[in-house]
């Protein structure tokens, strides 16, 4: 839930190229991976880290540690409620560059309602299609090829809305236009008018509403849910969420990026993110992420601030 916050103690989290990264399946959890691309010639330091250290005014205390990938990128519903995960192999996929042969095309720098852009990705559109911006009279082609049982989805630079729970079908990548993170300086921001950013229209805005226990997950909470074989890389996210909701007494979610599984922190009822099966994902693989820097300039004075 940290990586929705409009101003987190985390407002910018750096995935980068490191070494394989596997926490092993602990029944009934799923399995997450960060794979490294193979040959990859790359300078930049291998590198996790949360940024920056500083001291949220709720209790909760920066970290830095590789389990922050972890908190970000699945939330309390991957860590404490999904439910089965497997031991099956995923497609074969020599590396990134399997991912990443489709380029993105190159448009102007425009916005995406939500519709636009993840109805084609929930049905399973493949090919060249034309998405409209919300402003702007140019329409940009959403690229979309298979390979390896994979379908993957190059976006071009710009910004793409989100306002619910979108969950992303097996055996897909999502792959922004370019890399938004130097690790040589990590907090330095990237050009966003070179880069694919998921900007979040809607957040919690009050502590009574159910959010936690809700019935339906999708209309609740903003985000993605991945399910198994899925590959995010190369893009940023911004939440706008101000206040965390006073219906629960731990994190359950949304986050940014969660896995399949059960909506309350211990599966106490038959509702799941995301309008999922509930079934735990595997071989989930997330690169090159910046999380909640797009704002970060204008709500740093926040970021530890009292609460009223």
């Amino acid at each position: 839930a940290l990586s929705q916050a409009r101003s987190p103690i985390f407002p910018v989290l750096c995935v980068s190229e490191s070494p394989t990264l596997s926490i092993p399946p602990l029944s009934p959890m799923a399995h997450i991976e960060v794979a490294q691309e193979e040959g990859d010639s790359s300078s930049r330091e291998p590198l996790v880290e949360a940024l920056p250290k500083t001291q949220a005014s709720r209790g909760l205390l920066p970290s830095v540690a590789r389990t922050a990938l972890v908190l970000a990128l699945v939330g309390a519903v991957g860590m404490a409620a999904l439910r089965s995960g497997t031991s099956e192999k995923p497609p074969t996929v020599q590396g990134w560059k399997a991912l990443t042969r489709l380029d993105a095309e190159a448009c102007p720098y425009q916005t995406y309602a939500y519709a636009a852009w993840s109805g084609p990705i929930k049905v399973g559109t493949c090919g060249e299609i034309q998405i409209a911006p919300k402003s702007g009279s140019v329409k940009c082609t959403l690229r979309c090829g298979v390979e390896n049982g994979i379908k993957t989805y190059a976006f071009p630079a710009g910004i793409y809305e989100i306002d619910e729970q979108m969950l992303v079908p097996e055996k897909t990548a999502i792959i922004g236009a370019s890399n938004p993170n130097y690790m040589s300086n990590p907090t330095q921001s990237p050009d966003w008018k070179q880069q694919t950013l998921f900007l979040a229209t809607r957040g919690v805005t009050s502590y009574t509403m159910n959010y936690c226990h809700a019935p339906d997950m999708v209309h609740t909470r903003i985000g993605f849910v991945l399910s198994s074989y899925v590959t995010v890389r190369d893009v940023s996210y911004q939440g706008v969420d101000t206040i965390r909701p006073n219906d629960n007494g731990a994190l359950c979610g949304g986050a940014a990026f969660e896995t399949k599984g059960c909506a309350t922190n211990d599966c106490s009822t038959n509702v799941n993110n995301g309008g999922s099966d509930g079934q735990g994902s595997v071989h989930v693989t997330i690169e090159n992420v910046r999380l909640n820097d797009y704002y970060y300039a204008e709500d740093k004075s926040k970021v530890g601030a009292a609460i009223p």
